[in-house]
């Protein structure tokens, strides 16, 4: 790999986290969901997932179930508490859309309104919160760090983007959050587009599996649902009882074969302290910020 596509994958990555809250914790290197499979041969891992744990209403009578089941499934992966009033308001906005008062959305809209509203809470992120991201955020095996081989790397995506050491990524979150440095520029600008793009893949994933996506377009909740799993890095598979399944096989691997102690009790799989995968989604999907995306989930319903 060249010298330009790694500053490339360190910036795409740093981006992300410094817009999204999103990272890949170390342990990610022994997450592997393909040995859940085959728990279910004839169904697929997202209708495990999310297509059981979220229902897209088709009418308004159901929307309020639809947003139950929405704000149970992101709690009971991540500890994200639903705020009533992004309850409410999602319910508003998707029964609207149902009656034909708002357009649904294009996967652009919604890249444009995560964008939008990421690079507003991107202004109040303090030092402390990346440096507390540096070294623990993104390094989230508390417990494996005195493991001979265990990297000084950042993690920031489960797709392998990292940057070499905390140092080197605390400068450069700073320099991106304060748009300190031409190359800083350059990447804020390059930002929709990676967003646009983990967007999409995300949304083909879901378009081929389940039939509640088969349109081109988006409903709130849909968007919604797509915004959290940006988040939390959560890929919306297999249920939470099989992500704990995953968790204990995990712990115990580790135990046995590195002497990590058991730590998995009472965590969830995702979120800020999520075992499989954390993120300070705390910082990046907080209820002024989710607000601020629902605002421009409106606007660009608006006929």
């Amino acid at each position: 790999m060249d010298k330009k596509r790694k500053r490339l994958l360190l910036w795409v990555g740093v981006s992300a986290v410094v817009l999204f809250g999103v990272g890949a914790a170390t342990r990610f290197l022994f997450y592997n969901p393909s040995s859940l499979r085959a728990v279910r041969a004839d169904v697929s891992p997202l209708q495990l997932g999310v297509g059981s744990g979220v229902t897209i209403a088709t009418n308004p009578s159901g929307v309020a179930a639809s947003v139950e089941s929405l704000t149970s499934f992101v709690s009971s992966r991540t500890g994200i508490t639903v705020s009533s009033e992004v309850s409410s308001r999602l319910q508003d906005l998707e029964t609207r859309t149902l009656n034909g008062q708002l357009h649904r959305l294009t996967l652009s809209q919604l890249s444009n309104a995560l964008s939008d509203s990421l690079h507003d809470r991107l202004g109040s992120v303090t030092d402390a919160q990346i440096e507390d991201w540096a070294y623990n955020s993104f390094r989230v095996l508390m417990d494996a760090r005195n493991v001979s081989y265990w990297g000084p790397e950042v993690c920031l995506r489960k797709t392998g983007e990292s940057v070499k050491d905390q140092p080197t990524f605390i400068q450069k979150a700073k320099d991106y959050r304060d748009a300190s440095t031409a190359e800083a520029l350059v990447y804020r600008a390059s930002a929709p587009g990676i967003i646009a793009g983990r967007v999409q893949e995300r949304f083909g994933e879901l378009h081929a599996a389940l039939s509640a996506w088969s349109a081109s377009d988006l409903s709130p909740v849909q968007a919604y649902v797509l915004a959290y799993s940006f988040v939390s890095d959560d890929d919306l598979v297999y249920s939470v009882s099989q992500q704990v399944n995953m968790m204990q096989k995990l712990e115990n691997r580790l135990f046995k074969a590195h002497g990590v102690p058991r730590s998995s009790a009472g965590r969830l799989p995702f979120g800020e302290r999520g075992y499989l995968y954390c993120s300070p989604v705390d910082t990046f999907f907080d209820n002024d910020t989710v607000e601020k995306f629902l605002d421009r989930l409106e606007a660009f319903g608006q006929p």
